[in-house]
């Protein structure tokens, strides 16, 4: 069992960076353009392309008129332009999308055809500039080129910006740009890069370097950045061949702090506060037993651990707790306790595990700070899945879920923290196992594993350790 506040009261309440630059234009046929080209299928494609190079593309009125309903789409992926025609297509017919841009005139128009859907791409590097592209669209009907619509878009420098190698343990993370398009001509890519806590105090302009397959990478060290961790906001740049900066996009990241591999064990209740008590059994004396074995569990895995008590008496769980693991350096928090309906015997059963919820009415007495700070709850929930999983493979008991709570431990604490109820001690069954020692090891190895797979995924486990023993229970 366990306490929010003795002070208070209320009910339980339960409860990957990628950015690209893109664009999409859709222009509906002008109603004063009906008119068609009288090109024949006699003509070559050159001869095509000459006729149509002009001011302009010609548009001389036949019997064919525009499909007026009909629209084109273009949309910017990385260095190519999607086209699509959304008008009905003819068997034996085939659009056919002339393109060029403002800046080079009709100098560097290409013409794509497309499928059977009416889409195209349009391959950007063939052109040599970016800005304002015309997309002219026609149908070859019967031999003759008839011009359905046209649109402008504007092309932009782009790219797709990837941060990877994210590691708490060196303060640093890697940030790579691919998919470039830069028609106009890529002399640099700067990467600046500041944190949430520096403001813009702390920030650098990063020259990436290009990479032998075409990306550009530039490495991300705290060391730069007044040795700030949290959040880190990286924008990118590209500098042309005319000197001009472009703004490509941007991401963040979360940088944690270097991991001391400590954890913090809380074995709940103690001294006069002996918990739930059923048969001559207190949870005091379960919470205690089961800490020692995962203690002895995590420095075998070569972690180091602190403990709120480590005998049996009394320490205040209203801040008390939370106080000395803030005052420490330790990585993560994990409170155990044992559950109980309050009944003199229930067939409730099965193991649950808490990460904190934020409630109105419990407000934090020593850690507004950090009490709902993004980081330390997406590490909290990472905690109590990852433990969770560990304890029902390891156990098989009943799966009561992953929940929130506002449970004082875990709101006044400022690292990531759980608490988990490892069973009913006012169920016989459940209390029959939870107080044998074969079971009580199956916990703390579940614990311990849990525990040990978190630090795998929010950065690495420690080099030093070997695997825990586990002993047969048969």
């Amino acid at each position: 069992s366990v306490e929010k506040d003795s002070s208070s009261s209320a009910s339980e309440t339960q409860s990957s960076s990628t950015a690209s630059s893109s664009l999409a234009a859709t222009v509906t046929d002008s109603s004063n353009v009906t008119s068609a080209s009288t090109l024949t299928s006699t003509q070559t494609t050159s001869s095509v392309g000459s006729q149509l190079r002009s001011a302009s593309l010609m548009r001389i009125a036949t019997n064919s008129s525009a499909q007026s309903s009909a629209v084109t789409k273009a949309s910017q992926i990385d260095q190519t332009l999607e086209l699509k025609y959304t008008g009905s297509i003819n068997s034996g017919e085939v659009i056919k999308f002339a393109v060029w841009s403002d800046e080079k005139g009709q100098d560097d128009i290409v013409w794509y055809n497309a499928d059977q859907t009416g889409a195209a791409y349009a391959d950007l590097r063939k052109h040599r500039d970016y800005g304002k592209y015309n997309i002219h669209t026609y149908v070859n009907r019967n031999g003759k080129m008839v011009y359905l619509n046209e649109i402008v878009v504007d092309v932009k420098a782009s790219g797709t910006i990837t941060i990877s190698n994210v590691d708490s343990q060196t303060g640093s993370f890697d940030v790579t740009i691919s998919n470039i398009t830069a028609p106009r001509g890529l002399t640099k890519v700067y990467v600046p890069t500041w944190t949430e806590a520096g403001g813009q105090d702390d920030i650098v302009w990063h020259e990436a370097e290009r990479q032998s397959d075409g990306t550009y990478l530039a490495k991300i060290t705290k060391s730069k950045h007044k040795n700030h961790t949290g959040k880190y906001i990286s924008h990118v740049y590209y500098r042309m061949l005319d000197g001009s900066m472009i703004a490509v996009g941007g991401t963040q990241v979360e940088l944690p702090s270097a991991r001391s591999y400590t954890i913090y064990i809380d074995p709940g209740h103690g001294g006069v506060d002996s918990g739930a008590s059923y048969g001559g059994v207190y949870e005091k004396n379960l919470a205690l037993s089961v800490a020692n074995k995962l203690k002895a569990n995590l420095i075998q895995l070569g972690y180091q651990v602190l403990m709120t008590r480590t005998a049996d008496y009394n320490v205040d769980f209203k801040t008390e707790r939370s106080k000395m693991a803030n005052q420490s350096n330790a990585d993560l928090f994990i409170s155990i306790h044992f559950n109980a309906t309050g009944l003199a015997s229930s067939n409730t059963t099965g193991i649950e595990t808490y990460w904190y919820q934020y409630d109105p009415e419990y407000q934090p007495k020593i850690n507004a700070a950090m009490h709902n700070d993004p980081t330390r709850l997406a590490e909290s929930e990472i905690l109590a899945n990852q433990v969770h999983t560990s304890l029902i493979s390891e156990t098989g008991a009943v799966n009561r879920g992953v929940r929130r709570d506002t449970f004082a431990v875990l709101r006044e604490t400022a690292i990531p923290a759980i608490l988990v109820e490892l069973g009913f001690m006012s169920n016989p069954s459940d209390l029959q196992k939870i107080k044998e020692d074969a079971y009580q090891t199956k916990l703390a190895n579940a614990l311990a594993q849990g525990i040990d797979n978190w630090y795998g995924a929010v950065g690495s486990k420690p080099t030093s350790g070997t695997s825990i023993q586990k002993k047969s229970t048969q």
